[in-house]
């Protein structure tokens, strides 16, 4: 006899009884069943249902360890390059250059003074003088020619020379009146350079008498001839001239 024809062959509450049991066991199936099914959907972190999040996640974790692995350098800090102080010249250029500077008047601006002609020196009109050169002009001499030509050789192996520059005072009465001359004057030095005799042969005594003053202050290289220092004359000429430009006018 088989399972199958002993439940035919039961009496019927037995029957009543099984069938009530198995209905209860799939109840109790289903209940379980559905607990398990939604239990990972209200509880993170378990069961089956999490697993599309973890995938992500593991993606996410994965592609940072590729990125780290291509690039070593990835996971060092960046480097920033240390900036340089500007310097106290740097800070007042840039200050200069973005302040506005208020114009200053053309009046408040001091002018330097003019500057004063040559031919007046510090100390006004008497301070100038003027620089005595050798005379071109042998006919101005006078009659002064006429003793150098009879007193003295015609030819020798070296003149007078000067051995400064000769300079006379313009009369300071004569240049504030704007007065104008010229003075020629001949002189004999003696074998020492000194001079012996000062002779004006052309020129107003007003200049004359600061000519020789100033040829009588003078030195001279004296003449020689034979190679011997002689007495022999010399010529000179000064030209008082008010605003002069040229090397006879200076200021001491």
């Amino acid at each position: 006899m088989t399972v199958e024809d002993g439940a035919a062959n039961s009496p019927p509450r037995a029957r009543d009884r099984r069938g009530v049991v198995l209905l209860w066991a799939l109840v109790a199936s289903t209940v379980v069943h559905s607990a398990l099914v939604a239990l990972p959907r209200t509880v993170p972190g378990r069961g089956t249902a999490l697993l599309p999040d973890r995938g992500v996640a593991l993606q996410a974790v994965l592609a940072t360890q590729e990125d780290r692995l291509a690039d070593p350098a990835a996971d060092e800090p960046p480097v920033v390059a240390p900036t340089e102080a500007p310097s106290p010249l740097k800070i007042i250029e840039q200050a200069a250059a973005t302040t506005d500077v208020p114009p200053v008047p053309s009046g408040s601006i001091a002018q330097p003074p003019a500057a004063a002609s040559p031919l007046l020196g510090v100390g006004g009109f008497g301070e100038v003088r003027v620089e005595g050169v050798l005379l071109a002009d042998k006919d101005r001499l006078g009659e002064a020619l006429s003793r150098q030509m009879s007193e003295f050789p015609v030819e020798i192996d070296f003149p007078v020379r000067l051995s400064e520059t000769v300079r006379a005072q313009y009369p300071s009465a004569a240049l504030a009146a704007g007065r104008e001359d010229s003075v020629v004057v001949w002189i004999v030095v003696d074998a020492q350079g000194a001079p012996e005799e000062v002779l004006v042969t052309e020129g107003q005594e007003e200049f004359a008498g600061a000519v020789i003053a100033a040829v009588r202050a003078a030195h001279f290289v004296p003449a020689r001839n034979n190679l011997l220092p002689i007495r022999f004359p010399l010529a000179l000429e000064f030209r008082f001239v008010v605003g002069a430009r040229d090397a006879t006018a200076v200021t001491r």
